[in-house]
Order: C-alpha cells, then sequence, then structure tokens
C-alpha cells in the first residue's frame, strides 16, 4: 500500500472528470501541463506540484511520488470539503 501526504493538503484532480492524477497521466510542456488518462482534458500543473519531466516526458520526480508510481494510492488529508475529517478515498 501507498500512502501520501499532498503538498499545502491539496489533492491534485482533473478539473473535469475529477479524476485524481496517477501514473498513467501524460506531461507536456516540461511538466506546466497535464492531460488527464481517462476524459484527455489538458490543464495547468499547479505550481505546488509542479516539477520538470525528462526526455522521455516523464516527471523526474515520480520515484519519490506515490500517487505517480502506483495505481493504488491512499491519501491521508487533514479536512474534506465542509470541514469533515478523515481520507478521500483510493485512486
Amino acid at each position: 500500500d501507498a500512502h501520501t501526504r499532498m503538498p499545502g493538503g491539496r489533492l491534485v484532480r482533473c478539473r473535469s472528470c475529477k479524476a485524481y492524477i496517477n501514473p498513467f497521466v501524460t506531461w507536456q510542456c516540461n511538466g506546466r501541463r497535464w492531460s488527464c488518462n481517462l476524459c484527455g482534458t489538458v490543464q495547468g500543473t499547479p505550481n505546488m506540484y509542479y516539477a520538470c519531466t525528462d526526455v522521455l516526458g516523464m516527471r523526474k520526480d515520480r520515484g519519490e511520488r506515490p500517487e505517480l508510481r502506483s495505481g493504488f494510492v491512499e491519501y491521508h488529508i487533514h479536512e474534506l470539503p465542509g470541514g469533515a475529517r478523515g481520507r478521500a478515498g483510493a485512486a
């Protein structure tokens, strides 16, 4: 099992289909943009989540980020929308 805490407590999700960021998204513009692997929406990478990509278009920090290494990640967050506490779910 992979467990992760997101920088700033913010989960990076697709703005269209709400999918969590995962190993199967594709990176563009040296990591400044990403394309959702489920719906194809291209969106900007939040500044707090940015990392550059290598010559193959893979993020250089993928080895340090469970959400980019594994298809299943359990997110531990401090607060859910509406003020509830607990786990956000699995990607």
